[in-house]
């Protein structure tokens, strides 16, 4: 199946420029906090991102089921939002990333559907967040109304709501709120928002396009990043570009796997495996536009497109674990957003004559049971 971290250093300067040792202290902590993300490039968890768990809401298709990582919020006698595309319901649209995606509805019965998760950490009250979502709308979308227990088109815009609460299905404050979606196309949705409380749990819901308008409509939404932390006043990330970051070695073939193996402690799941760890990557070559991705399957591919005889081959294990696919369809979307062809790549679950195998890649990874290796 063919898919996709020195404080000695530092201090010893700070103390020259910081005699007082309050104030060393206090600069000694910020700066090297400002100092590490300088050489990672890139946000952590600990400078305000939070991961969500199942991004991009991969599952298996089907109506009426929320995608692996998500619950459903919304009336008990209503059925939950969609994992898309389902041809059956005229829903066509090829994935933003990896191979799934979810479809929320509202209804003529004055019905609107909505996805819950808990959050790895709360977002605090005062401090200001951004969550970019894609989002578009499909041409045609067929479901039924309950009101007229009848087939209906559901094809109309709608908006699309960020909620915050402490509790399971506890809507407690509206966060953002889009426009009415009206592409047929995906296109990315920067949600802004400062919360008044801190909440644990973050609701994606969807409303009519006006108050008091009732009727048939959807949202279809993939490939959500972190929540990132900004700075309040500015509105800007906060993040530190390393203006002289050198670019990746490729290498020759022979030094592609040494390569390859440094980039491999990157690829961490988080969230109890249903996402892989992603940062903010800066943009690629002839690319102005930071991304959302794993970095160690984002250099990974990097390497690859210099060695176009190359093949990856990852065999994910267990076999009986029942994340299995899941984190099969993880992988292969990171390497289909990292631009990787798929005549480089193969991905598939891991087989009993893979632990004969004697080439695989060393990794410091442990318990992962995630075999990489490279042929050409």
């Amino acid at each position: 199946m063919l898919l996709y971290t020195e404080e000695v250093f530092l201090s010893g300067i700070l103390k020259t420029i910081f005699p007082d040792h309050h104030v060393f202290i206090c600069m000694k902590k910020w700066l090297f906090f400002l100092f590490t993300c300088c050489l990672a490039g890139t946000l952590t968890a600990q400078s305000g991102l939070i991961q969500l768990g199942n991004p991009s809401f991969e599952d298996v298709p089907g109506p009426g089921r929320p995608p692996l990582g998500w619950y459903f919020c919304g009336p008990l006698n209503e059925t939950p939002p969609d994992v898309q595309p389902v041809p059956t319901m005229n829903v066509h649209l090829p994935a933003r990333h990896g191979k799934t995606y979810a479809g929320l509805v509202t209804r003529d019965n004055a019905t609107q559907e909505a996805l819950g998760q808990a959050l790895s950490s709360p977002i605090l009250a005062g401090h200001c967040y951004l969550l970019r979502i894609n989002a578009a709308r499909s041409a045609t979308f067929s479901s039924y109304s309950r009101l007229t227990e009848l087939p209906a088109d559901f094809s109309q815009p709608v908006r699309l709501q960020l909620w915050g609460g402490k509790g399971h299905c506890q809507m407690q404050e509206l966060l953002a709120e889009t426009l009415p979606v009206q592409d047929t196309v995906w296109k990315v949705y920067e949600l802004n928002f400062s919360p008044q409380e801190g909440y644990d749990q973050l609701f994606i819901k969807v409303a009519y396009a006006k108050e008091g308008e009732v009727y048939n409509g959807h949202v279809l939404i993939d490939h959500l990043s972190p929540i990132v932390e900004m700075k309040c006043i500015e509105r800007t990330f906060l993040r530190w570009e390393n203006k002289n970051d050198e670019v990746l070695s490729t290498g020759s073939d022979d030094q592609l796997a040494d390569l390859i193996e440094e980039e491999l402690p990157k690829v961490r799941w988080v969230n109890n495996g249903f996402t892989l760890e992603q940062q903010l990557l800066p943009p690629a070559a002839n690319n102005h536009n930071w991304t959302f991705g794993n970095p160690g399957i984002y250099q990974i591919a990097q390497l690859l497109k210099d060695h176009p005889d190359a093949l990856l081959t990852v065999a994910v294990g267990p076999r009986k674990d029942p994340l299995l696919q899941h984190h099969i369809r993880l992988i292969a979307a990171e390497f289909m957003a990292a631009g990787l062809s798929a005549k480089q790549c193969l991905i598939r679950p891991l087989k009993k004559r893979d632990m004969k195998r004697n080439n695989w890649l060393k990794t410091a990874i442990g318990g992962q049971d995630i075999l990489w290796g490279v042929d050409y």
